[in-house]
């Protein structure tokens, strides 16, 4: 593919749309039209508001990439999604896996490497070409909303080697891989789906945890880093990091020596939007460095008014190019990234195989993702040796979280986990198989003041499931289960066992607490795993992999 002739041959409108990842509502790729037949846009963020299905996927990106070779340069499409175990697509019937922060606890870069590489196959074998994904993120700060899970742990050397790991099995599996989010959006207290976060790091702490899993990963051959937007005011006090050019341009290009496409995150998220009109973010973060620019609409923004937005964002770069703002040479080497990116990765060439779907979900794959969530169940704290008792006691199993709070799992429009089953739902299942004759209770049945339900009291073991899931713009309830908790220890603690279905920074909330098990995770393989560890089924092999007391 000759790119260069290729870009000297297209109009303004043409290059300007190649320099956009859009999303689109609901599963019928006609409302995509305007934007890719029209507007020459060069990229789609897919999500689970697309297409529920294996089948569905294939049928959709087919459908994409035929609108985009209608086009005069019949340029293809990169397809990007979010799969990246906390969050999903095609859920339930891909293989997440359990989610980074579990494989962290699992520590075995092989077992980050076959996880990956099964997501790359799975995706790839509908056309979703992009992974965006790994995240990169080193989770040190403890009480980060929206990372989490999606982190591969506290400790920068270890997220680094994951980093690289899960860059190599996301390409073996066949897909383009994504780290993010630049420069690092572990140590945020603050969400930036709703606001603008701060990070008080120096470039030289900077330089030491957060930008270590990025040298990692640009040494791997990561194809594309995605920017976050974050402001790091001892580094530039005036622009997040999406319209930094010292944080793109200084650091990621010169200092790390990354020459792959930098795509901001979506730039509808309200750390943007509250302080920025659409069209000047653009501008703003094409002039920094940004090669391509997301716009998730329907996903942060339920008004439902994101194709306006969209366009007005391109229509923001268009003038900033017309009336010479932008240099025609910036537009040019954002392109061109693009435009290599694509042929680099086989997609001018890429044909697809409808068969190739029975891929996804298939038992060997789900074996991987089973060993990789058996793995990462780690036991933190065991002081009274609960754990050996718990095959020969009568037992009492608790649902902390309330039958309420999961409604915001799948209202989220797509992005988020998509996970229709409740976690407690696959724990329980495996439990009860495992150890016929457990008593469940929900949250609802424990009250904050009065009489328990006899069945506690009576239990010789109290086993409580804790959850918690990554969700933009929004919370799980963890209050409720906090309330729980703190009610039977207070009653029963040398009875109690927690198995947290979420990362374990909860522990610190309960000092007493003398058994936790943590998942690190709240897939359903996690869950499973987790049932299977506390039935004596499989071993606690995981370590912890951020920074709690292990006794």
């Amino acid at each position: 593919m000759d790119i260069q002739n290729l870009l000297n041959s297209m109009t303004l409108e043409e290059k300007v749309g190649q320099m956009f990842m859009l999303a689109f509502a609901g599963s019928n790729p006609e409302q995509a039209h305007e934007m890719l037949v029209e507007r020459c846009v060069g990229a789609c963020y897919i999500s689970q508001d697309n297409a529920e299905t294996p089948q569905q996927a294939w049928d959709l990106t087919n459908a994409l990439q035929l609108m985009a070779g209608s086009t005069p340069k019949k340029i293809p499409l990169i397809l990007g999604v979010d799969q990246e175990g906390a969050w999903g697509v095609m859920v339930p019937h891909s293989c997440t896996g359990p989610g980074n922060m579990a494989l962290g606890a699992a520590n075995d870069l092989e077992t980050t490497l076959k996880m990956y590489r099964v997501i790359g196959q799975e995706l790839s074998a509908v056309g979703y070409n992009t992974l965006l994904a790994p995240c990169v993120d080193v989770n040190s700060n403890p009480v980060n909303v929206i990372v989490g899970p999606r982190s591969f742990g506290e400790f920068h050397a270890d997220v680094a080697k994951h980093s690289r790991a899960a860059v190599v099995g996301a390409h073996a599996g066949g897909v383009i891989a994504t780290a993010k989010h630049y420069p690092g959006h572990g140590d945020t207290r603050q969400d930036s789906h709703r606001l603008l976060p701060t990070v008080d790091r120096t470039l030289e702490e900077l330089e030491e945890i957060d930008l270590l899993p990025y040298r990692e990963a640009i040494s791997a051959g990561v194809d594309i880093i995605m920017t976050a937007h974050i402001l790091y005011p001892k580094i530039d006090p005036v622009y997040p990091a999406t319209m930094s050019s010292i944080l793109l341009e200084d650091i990621l290009r010169q200092k790390l020596k990354f020459n792959g496409l930098i795509l901001s995150d979506s730039m509808n998220m309200f750390a943007i939007r509250q302080n920025y009109e659409p069209g000047e973010a653009a501008v703003l973060a094409v002039l920094a460095g940004v090669d391509m620019i997301m716009l998730a609409e329907e996903h942060y923004d339920h008004s439902g008014a994101y194709l306006e937005k969209q366009r007005a964002t391109i229509d923001g770069v268009l003038y900033g190019v017309r009336s010479g703002r932008i240099p025609m040479a910036r537009i040019d080497q954002a392109v061109s990234r693009v435009l290599d990116l694509k042929s680099r990765s086989g997609l001018f060439d890429h044909k697809q195989d409808g068969a190739a779907v029975t891929i996804v979900g298939s038992d060997n794959n789900r074996k991987i993702e089973a060993r990789s969530a058996e793995l990462g169940v780690t036991l933190v704290r065991d002081a009274m040796g609960l754990m050996s008792k718990v095959q020969t006691s009568r037992l009492a199993l608790i649902q902390a979280a309330p039958k309420k709070a999961y409604e915001i799992l799948t209202r989220t429009r797509g992005i988020g986990p998509n996970q229709g089953r409740p976690a407690f739902d696959a724990f329980q299942e495996e439990f009860d198989r495992l150890i016929p004759g457990v008593v469940t209770f929900t949250s609802e049945e424990i009250p904050a003041e009065g009489a328990l339900p006899a069945g506690v009291g009576a239990a010789g073991l109290i086993v409580v499931v804790t959850e918690d899931y990554p969700l933009p713009g929004t919370d799980f309830d963890t209050i409720t289960q906090k309330q729980v908790i703190n009610r039977l220890l207070a009653e029963y603690p040398e009875k109690l066992i927690v198995v947290g279905l979420r990362p374990p920074y909860e522990l610190s909330d309960y000092p007493g607490l003398g058994t936790y098990l943590t998942t690190c995770s709240s897939r359903v393989c996690a869950a499973t795993a987790a049932a299977r560890a506390l039935a004596g089924a499989i071993p606690c092999k995981g370590t912890l992999p951020v920074g709690l007391s292990a006794t």
